[in-house]
């Protein structure tokens, strides 16, 4: 067979200057045939054997690593030792038995190559490998650990990285395509192949579509997870900003995000928030119109639109709106809508409604006390003083503050209840000597008593803590009775005059 080769090649030789033909690492694409039986010719030698050996295994094992996201549990410096002091072991262990795998293929299909031709077409074909070395020492410069972790690319800075990577990773396929065709024609030429050459190269031809197909859709993958997570940093620098009341800028953001995709419901739902906010509620129907068509079952969309038709004052358009919130389902997470209902009603003054509403809201929200400030105002209006009194207390039980009490007080004063009316202000005193209200109250009750003296006493109280009380005694008819006594003159004259001096 040697014989022949050598008869072969004198044949072949047409260099001038020349008379063996010379392989050169890309010989094998100007000369496929030449380079491979030249090739054949020579003997393998333990120096190409660890050349190959330490360049095949360096890039087999920092793949192994990248793949099993080494990165997580090994520091950088841990992983190239590693590689360094395994890569060679490994990549003559895969050297050898690859060419035993090849061996006995041939074998199967009646093969002529020995195991050393396979051996030697096995290096041949692994030269290209070596511009492996070239392409992980930037992968390294560039990504360093993290192309070792499960995530590559941390933060959005890291993905304009991702053109490199991209062509990195294509350069790494077309290499190993180009080794693996080597071996395939190598194989069938030196195994004097005719028939199964059909059948070798037919699934070499399946094998290497099914690799760059895997490269494409892994790149559109790669690229779509870029654009998404850039849209996904640009939603959360805009919620930032709309906490911020910061709404110019949160805008720009979220008509950036929406021009690149424009059913992006975290933007639209963004957007509509600051229309909402900012009082633009002609746009904010139409965007949350939109919205539900993308998201027809979203009930925080139905609520936020009936916002805006209520910001219209629209009432019967939000009541409409809010009511499909029903349809889907009403739970915790969306009980507002009976709020908004109850509001919306309360405007219409249809207060049997709003009342029904807020008492439904309650159920879920049991401690909102501005539902339970509606429903105080919502009976009074009603005229039930009973439950508009009952809700007062329920209110004043959750509510530590002046206002319950005051207006407790103030309510009982006004339909004539002045005794329960009094001691709601003397608690309030009590529990409150820093406010002027309490002092005011009572000395509303003590005038309708007819008792000038005490009444002006408290005046000069809430005087103290707020002059601009005696604004409010001028006009008050509570004090008519009163308004003529000496202590009163007085103390208006007094106060008057001081008020004068202070300006």
């Amino acid at each position: 067979m040697e014989d022949k080769m050598n008869e072969y090649l004198q044949e072949e030789v047409n260099e001038p200057t020349e008379e063996t033909f010379k392989i050169t690492w890309f010989s094998f694409l100007s000369h496929p045939i030449k380079t491979l039986e030249a090739w054949g010719l020579q003997r393998v030698s333990w120096y190409f054997i660890i050349i190959i050996s330490i360049t095949a295994g360096f890039s087999r094992l920092l793949s192994q690593f990248s793949t099993k996201s080494f990165g997580e549990i090994l520091e950088l410096s841990q992983i190239l030792f590693i590689t360094m002091l395994f890569g060679p072991i490994s990549g003559l262990i895969f050297l050898m038995l690859s060419t035993l795998f090849a061996w006995g293929i041939g074998k199967i299909f009646r093969g002529k190559a020995t195991f050393n031709q396979i051996l030697n077409l096995n290096i041949l074909a692994s030269f290209p490998l070596f511009l492996f070395l070239p392409i992980w020492v930037i992968y390294i410069y560039v990504f360093g650990l993290d192309l070792f972790k499960e995530e590559v690319f941390p933060s959005i800075d890291s993905l304009k990285k991702v053109p490199l990577y991209l062509l990195l990773s294509f350069l790494e396929t077309l290499i190993y395509c180009w080794s693996v065709l080597v071996f395939v024609i190598g194989f069938c030429k030196i195994n004097q192949f005719k028939k199964a050459k059909i059948f070798f190269y037919s699934f070499t031809s399946l094998f290497l579509i099914l690799l760059f197909g895997i490269l494409i859709f892994s790149s559109v993958e790669l690229l779509t997870v870029k654009k998404s997570t850039i849209i996904s940093d640009q939603n959360n620098q805009a919620y930032e900003l709309l906490e911020k009341e910061e709404y110019d800028e949160a805008l720009v953001l979220l008509d950036s995000v929406l021009e690149k995709e424009s059913e992006n419901d975290t933007a639209l739902a963004n957007k509509g928030w600051i229309l909402l906010e900012t009082g633009r509620y002609e746009e904010a129907v139409k965007l949350y119109k939109k919205s539900l068509e993308i998201e027809p079952n979203d009930t925080s969309e139905y609520i936020f639109l009936g916002n805006a038709y209520y910001g219209l004052g629209k009432y019967e358009e939000a009541i409409d709106t809010y009511k499909e919130v029903h349809k889907i389902g009403v739970n915790k997470d969306n009980a507002i809508v009976y709020y908004q209902l109850g509001v919306s009603y309360y405007d219409l003054e249809n207060y049997a409604d709003s009342i029904f509403n807020f008492n439904q809201y309650l159920k879920f929200i049991p401690y909102d006390l501005d539902a339970y400030w509606y429903l105080v105002y919502a009976y009074e209006y009603s005229g039930n003083l009973k439950l508009t009194l009952e809700y007062l207390d329920k209110l004043i039980a959750i509510d530590p503050s002046i206002s319950g009490p005051i207006y407790k007080g103030d309510l009982l004063s006004y339909y004539g209840n002045y005794s329960e009316a009094l001691a709601v202000y003397e608690e309030v005193i009590e529990n409150f000597p820093q406010f002027p209200d309490g002092y005011y109250g009572k000395a509303q009750i003590l005038s309708v008593y007819n008792q000038p003296n005490e009444s002006v006493s408290y005046l000069h109280e809430a005087y103290k803590i707020d002059p601009s009380y005696t604004e409010y005694v001028i006009e008050d008819p509570m004090f008519d009775s009163i308004r003529e006594t000496q202590v009163m003159k007085e103390f208006l004259s007094h106060y008057a005059t001081t008020d004068i001096n202070m300006y």
